[in-house]
């Protein structure tokens, strides 16, 4: 049984989906007094689900700090806006659904609390917690593990171990910009890894940074919600494509596009061989195509808190 933080105005109306899909609840209210907000954010659950709206009679920063240090956190509301959006990310807070149904909220949840093997891995470079707690939350979904790089060494010396992308934060206290350059650009092993550079644009680019040579190594530097934005969408279709693909052998849709357009009379006179056409679902293929959209479906889950950021990060 996972134990669920419920932090919202209807938390009777969540409870009973919730608790019938295996959810241990401990319920607090957005507007709890001050001498109660200790106990709020002093434990530790699987998952916190924090509501955001008009109704909170206090900043709301105050809690999604102390509960987004120790859980991770999905914020749900109903008007999404940008500062909304700055807030989150100031936390290190990816999920974030709108609307209110209960059952959503629970398969959300559910696909977020399974449990993964690793199947590719990144590095990150990066000291600012909000942003690396970002970048695992969303990493971890798509069963991508997040190694942590604590030296400007420990990069180059674990390079070999094969990570598929580098991630590094132009902000970042242990970077030395032309060592990363020359590092990058001579050494064979690093060279095959794609690096991802980002930075918190409020602070703005340095002279030193336009004039480092980065583009030897990257053709942009991004925002970190743009990297983010990024990050969700490689994943998402990284997972979604080859069960696509897969899919459309199963039905062999380039074979039968004449079943695309028309009344079921257009169908039929388009498709006078129907029947001499092979079986679409025999036992076998029927088997692998339930598979096959079950692992679409979960797709779609996994990203639907994550839409937010992806729509955010595009503009």
């Amino acid at each position: 049984m996972h134990r669920l933080l419920l932090v919202t105005f209807k938390n009777s109306f969540y409870r009973n989906d919730l608790e019938g899909s295996g959810f241990e609840i401990t319920e607090f209210h957005p507007n709890v007094p001050d001498s109660e907000l200790e106990n709020l954010t002093s434990s530790v659950y699987d998952f916190a689900v924090v509501e955001l709206n008009d109704l909170l009679a206090r900043d709301p920063r105050g809690v999604l700090a102390g509960v987004a240090k120790k859980n991770r956190v999905l914020c749900l509301s109903n008007r999404i806006t940008r500062d909304l959006k700055e807030m989150l990310l100031e936390h290190g807070i990816v999920d974030l659904l709108d609307g209110d149904d209960p059952g959503r909220i629970a398969s959300y949840l559910l696909e977020l609390l399974k449990e993964r093997k690793a199947e590719d891995k990144i590095f990150v470079m990066d000291d600012d917690a909000a942003s690396v707690s970002a970048i695992k939350n969303i990493s971890a979904r798509f069963s991508v593990e997040t190694s942590v790089i604590s030296s400007m060494d420990s990069l180059f010396e674990n390079a070999g171990e094969g990570p598929r992308l580098i991630l590094v934060n132009l902000a970042s206290k242990m970077l030395d910009l032309n060592l990363l350059i020359r590092k990058a650009y001579s050494d064979h092993s690093i060279r095959k890894i794609p690096f991802l550079v980002y930075k918190d644009m409020k602070t703005g680019l340095f002279v030193h940074e336009f004039i480092s040579g980065l583009n030897r190594i990257t053709k942009y530097i991004l925002d970190t919600p743009e990297m983010l934005g990024l990050l969700a969408r490689l994943f998402f279709r990284r997972d979604m494509m080859p069960l696509s693909h897969r899919l459309d052998g199963l039905l062999r849709t380039g074979d039968y596009t004449r079943f695309v357009d028309g009344n079921l009379s257009q169908v039929y006179f388009n498709n006078e061989e129907i029947l001499v056409q092979p079986d679409p679902v025999t036992n076998e293929s029927f088997e692998e195509i339930v598979g096959v959209n079950d692992g679409l479906k979960e797709g779609l889950i996994k990203i639907d808190g994550l839409r937010w950021l992806v729509s955010y990060s595009a503009k």
